[in-house]
């Protein structure tokens, strides 16, 4: 059987599985739609890296694409063992190779000089930690979500319950 997957711009909506051998199809439900927030986006980071963050030794996450100029926070999934959201990252337009010029972050003057891959530096402008980390079973029952593979816009309804004021701002 091969799979047809139709896709609406946020969410899959509709699973149709065909056999060549048969005329007969079989559709399985649909998944929810889930309503995204345009400012905030979920990203996968290690743990060592997320809490260079949150010491402020790490000021700019680098990544090798572009996100949408809408983007203002992110959020920070640690992997394993961590496997959780426990920081929000406001952040601003990316810079490139040759615009950061600050030596005292973690891997600047690496990126300044072309030396990673990565080629878009998102600053680290401010800070919070949850009072409760989001695990990923958290995630899967309460928002719908899993984690990303390297990142995914935040439903909204994680923006309307998990608001920033009753986060600890660390910076």
């Amino acid at each position: 059987m091969a799979p047809t997957v139709t896709r609406t711009r946020k969410t899959y909506t509709q699973t149709t599985l065909t056999s060549s051998s048969s005329s007969s199809s079989k559709t399985k439900p649909a998944k929810p739609v889930v309503a995204k927030s345009n400012s905030d986006v979920l990203l996968c980071i290690k743990p060592e890296f997320a809490t260079l963050i949150r010491e402020g030794k790490k000021n700019h996450e680098y990544r090798k694409y572009k996100l949408r100029d809408t983007v203002q926070r992110l959020w920070l999934y640690e992997t394993a063992p961590v496997s959780a959201i426990r920081y929000v990252m406001q952040t601003a337009r990316p810079k490139v190779p040759g615009e950061v010029n600050d030596p005292t972050g973690v891997g600047n003057d690496d990126f300044d000089a072309g030396k990673k891959q990565s080629k878009y530096g998102y600053p680290v402008r401010a800070l919070w930690e949850l009072k409760k980390p989001i695990k990923m079973n958290d995630m899967r029952t309460r928002f719908k979500i899993n984690p990303p593979q390297g990142f995914m816009f935040v439903p909204e309804q994680m923006v309307q319950e998990e608001k920033l004021e009753d986060m600890t701002k660390l910076f």
